[in-house]
């Protein structure tokens, strides 16, 4: 097979994993060809066991956020990534993070650098989806993203600590949602440090809150 071939094989695919090579008429045929392929440079990896077609026709359909929740799941966007997205931090985030129920880990290929947190079954949710070219991408809500962020970062709970971490805008929340999230988690700390935020920030003019 040659990379006209291969291309051909896999025009309505866009990420290779295992599941589509067991579709093929002969997986085990192109299972043996995928060190030379890889060499080749026909095939960029994205993890063991999941590849992307090096031609511009298949990178430039894929969106970095889908490839996120394809490349380790179940997981969705969230953290520093989505923080910085929701202009909830300042800085920009050149690591896609996630939050899955898997040990937490990272990949880094030839689209980008991949991070994934682990949280607790019950603590996975809060999420919604959303659609980037035709692809469905999981992706926390601004709520949940805090939360999540508060619940790693678990240090984070004092107003000096609140200052350090330049969080902001955060009058853009939907403060009864935040608490209620914040509940699900079924932690002490987190709840006192959300009481504790929501404190600090009524007290810095937000007398909406």
């Amino acid at each position: 097979m040659n990379i006209k071939e291969l291309k051909e094989k896999f025009k309505d695919v866009l990420i290779i994993d295992a599941q589509s090579i067991n579709l093929l008429d002969n997986p085990d045929y192109f299972r043996r060809q995928l060190s030379d392929w890889k060499k080749k440079k026909w095939l960029i990896e994205l993890r063991k066991g999941m590849y992307v077609i090096n031609d511009l026709y298949f990178k430039e359909k894929l969106s970095l956020l889908y490839l996120a929740n394809q490349i380790y799941q179940p997981s969705y966007i969230s953290l520093e990534y989505a923080l910085s997205e929701y202009e909830l931090i300042p800085e920009k985030v050149n690591v896609i993070t996630s939050i899955s129920t898997r040990k937490t880990s990272y990949f880094e290929n030839d689209f980008g650098m991949f991070k994934y947190t682990k949280i607790k079954n019950n603590c996975f949710f809060g999420y919604r989806m959303i659609v980037i070219d035709v692809q469905k991408v999981l992706y926390a809500t601004k709520e949940k993203a805090l939360l999540d962020y508060l619940y790693i970062n678990s240090h984070i709970d004092n107003n000096d600590a609140f200052d350090e971490s330049r969080i902001q805008n955060l009058e853009s929340l939907n403060w009864k949602k935040l608490y209620e999230y914040g509940s699900k988690f079924k932690n002490a700390k987190l709840m006192r440090t959300v009481k504790l935020l929501m404190k600090y920030f009524k007290e810095e003019g937000y007398k909406s809150l």
